[in-house]
Protein backbone atom coordinates (compact mmCIF):
# COMPACT_ATOMS: atom_id res chain seq x y z
CA UNK A 1 0.00 0.00 0.00
CA UNK A 2 1.02 3.79 -0.16
CA UNK A 3 0.77 6.16 2.08
CA UNK A 4 0.19 9.96 1.54
CA UNK A 5 1.92 11.33 4.28
CA UNK A 6 0.62 12.90 7.23
CA UNK A 7 0.11 16.29 7.35
CA UNK A 8 -1.53 18.81 10.63
CA UNK A 9 -2.46 22.16 8.63
CA UNK A 10 -3.09 22.76 5.10
CA UNK A 11 0.43 24.71 5.55
CA UNK A 12 2.55 24.66 2.41
CA UNK A 13 -0.28 21.41 1.22
CA UNK A 14 -2.36 24.00 -1.31
CA UNK A 15 -5.05 22.64 0.92
CA UNK A 16 -5.51 19.48 0.79
CA UNK A 17 -6.44 18.70 4.58
CA UNK A 18 -9.48 21.03 3.80
CA UNK A 19 -10.07 18.98 0.38
CA UNK A 20 -9.84 15.70 2.75
CA UNK A 21 -12.26 17.37 5.57
CA UNK A 22 -14.84 18.70 2.77
CA UNK A 23 -14.59 15.35 0.90
CA UNK A 24 -15.22 13.63 4.32
CA UNK A 25 -17.94 16.22 5.79
CA UNK A 26 -19.78 15.30 2.05
CA UNK A 27 -19.77 12.26 2.69
CA UNK A 28 -21.36 11.99 6.74
CA UNK A 29 -17.91 10.87 8.10
CA UNK A 30 -17.27 13.95 9.61
CA UNK A 31 -18.98 15.79 11.67
CA UNK A 32 -17.86 19.76 11.46
CA UNK A 33 -19.77 22.52 9.58
CA UNK A 34 -16.66 23.28 7.27
CA UNK A 35 -13.13 22.43 6.92
CA UNK A 36 -10.65 23.67 9.55
CA UNK A 37 -7.42 22.97 7.22
CA UNK A 38 -6.50 20.95 10.58
CA UNK A 39 -5.53 17.42 10.53
CA UNK A 40 -6.59 16.73 14.24
CA UNK A 41 -8.50 13.84 16.20
CA UNK A 42 -11.73 14.16 14.74
CA UNK A 43 -10.43 14.45 11.10
CA UNK A 44 -8.13 11.06 12.11
CA UNK A 45 -11.44 9.72 13.55
CA UNK A 46 -13.73 10.00 10.36
CA UNK A 47 -10.79 8.85 8.03
CA UNK A 48 -10.89 5.60 10.00
CA UNK A 49 -14.57 5.53 9.97
CA UNK A 50 -14.52 5.66 6.27
CA UNK A 51 -11.56 3.46 5.72
CA UNK A 52 -13.94 0.59 7.36
CA UNK A 53 -16.93 1.25 6.19
CA UNK A 54 -15.41 2.19 2.22
CA UNK A 55 -12.57 -0.28 1.91
CA UNK A 56 -12.97 -2.92 4.43
CA UNK A 57 -9.41 -4.43 3.95
CA UNK A 58 -8.02 -0.33 4.41
CA UNK A 59 -4.85 -0.98 6.76
CA UNK A 60 -5.68 3.41 7.44
CA UNK A 61 -3.93 3.60 11.08
CA UNK A 62 -2.53 6.41 13.32
CA UNK A 63 1.17 5.40 12.22
CA UNK A 64 0.64 4.98 8.41
CA UNK A 65 -1.85 7.88 8.12
CA UNK A 66 -4.71 7.60 4.74
CA UNK A 67 -3.62 5.63 2.49
CA UNK A 68 -3.72 6.95 -1.23
CA UNK A 69 -6.02 4.72 -2.33
CA UNK A 70 -8.59 5.55 0.62
CA UNK A 71 -7.94 9.09 0.06
CA UNK A 72 -8.57 9.07 -3.93
CA UNK A 73 -11.78 6.89 -3.51
CA UNK A 74 -12.89 9.97 -0.66
CA UNK A 75 -11.87 12.85 -3.03
CA UNK A 76 -12.97 11.33 -6.43
CA UNK A 77 -16.68 10.62 -5.15
CA UNK A 78 -16.64 14.47 -4.12
CA UNK A 79 -15.66 15.22 -7.24
CA UNK A 80 -12.51 17.05 -6.29
CA UNK A 81 -10.11 15.84 -8.40
CA UNK A 82 -8.09 19.22 -8.85
CA UNK A 83 -7.27 18.47 -5.57
CA UNK A 84 -6.45 14.59 -6.01
CA UNK A 85 -3.67 15.98 -8.70
CA UNK A 86 -2.10 17.30 -5.79
CA UNK A 87 -1.15 14.06 -4.47
CA UNK A 88 -0.09 12.05 -6.92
Amino acid sequence: LTYLPKFTTDGGTTGVVSSLQQALIKKGYLKISKPTGNYGRMTHSAVILAAKQMDPGNETNQANGITKELYDKLVDSSNNSQQKQQWA
